[in-house]
């Protein structure tokens, strides 16, 4: 592009197309197949989409990212909700005191074994950017480990050098529907959520539980989209979108209208899974 904004083409040096698009060259190989302008058309490779690795269209224009994106929106909105209205039922929110069997250094900067000596952690925030790992994942990739998101702080902690008490992410626990701890994936191989950082329970609820308006709202998933599906040396592609079933979609609203808890609705959608869920998380 010249310092004018505008595209020049390389075959007729017009502007506001490139050699590809020039409606000059596909006129002169179209009036002389033997012409040189019809052998330079015929060299040109092919448009391939970084997203599909379609060819005829780039990611720009193409139909199943345009779809996708949608979806993604959608289904990031509807799952957040339902996230944020399971974080209220809890009593999880800024302030509130969570007790976990995660292993943990004290003040003295002693090694604590979680499995006698839990942890207890204030919840301070949950990631609300772009970037976080609190999405529909949970739900499509049962028995997936992402342990950013929810943000705590150690309670008689090791203090950093900056001053500050250390930092604790957790990842969610086992909650039927939005973020199964167990279950089978793209492979057919068990996946389980097991660690510590999942495995955690409120002893104390947040005084305003819940979080932020803006977790769940829609203009922040379409923000999320936007990055998500954005073009760049390591954007992603359609193998690595992933999406809600029906079944799933269903199921979300039908908790977030009342009309079941996670733990019947898990059960509907798993008819022949044991049921380990821990109601507590409901």
């Amino acid at each position: 592009m010249s310092w004018h904004g505008s595209v020049t083409c390389s075959h007729c040096y017009e502007r506001g197309h490139n050699q590809r698009g020039c409606p000059k060259l596909k006129a002169e190989a179209a009036a002389d197949p033997s012409s040189y302008a019809a052998t330079k058309l015929k060299r040109q490779k092919p448009r391939e989409c970084s997203y599909c690795a379609g060819t005829g269209h780039n990611r720009r224009g193409c139909a199943d990212l345009k779809s996708h994106k949608r979806h993604f929106v959608s289904d990031l909105h509807i799952w957040r909700q339902g996230l944020h209205k399971w974080a209220e039922s809890i009593g999880l929110g800024y302030g509130a005191l969570v007790r976990s069997s995660v292993n943990w250094r004290n003040h003295r900067n002693e090694h604590m074994d979680g499995s006698i000596a839990p942890a207890t952690l204030m919840f301070v925030e949950v990631e609300d950017n772009e970037y976080s790992s609190l999405n529909h994942k949970y739900a499509t990739e049962p028995g997936i480990r992402m342990r950013e998101g929810l943000n705590t702080e150690i309670l008689g902690g090791e203090v950093t050098y900056s001053g500050s008490v250390r930092r604790l992410s957790l990842a969610l626990p086992d909650l039927p529907v939005l973020a199964p701890a167990e279950g089978k994936d793209h492979y057919g191989y068990t996946r389980t959520r097991s660690a510590a950082e999942a495995t955690w329970n409120v002893v104390s609820p947040s005084p305003a539980p819940g979080f932020p308006a803006s977790f769940s709202s829609r203009a922040q998933a379409q923000e999320i989209a936007d990055a998500w599906f954005q073009a760049g040396k390591d954007a992603n592609t359609i193998r690595e979108f992933y999406q809600l079933t029906m079944e799933q979609r269903k199921a979300i609203k039908e908790y977030l209208n009342d009309s079941a808890t996670l733990h019947e609705l898990g059960a509907r959608l798993n008819p022949t899974d044991d049921d380990n869920s821990d109601s507590n998380n409901e």
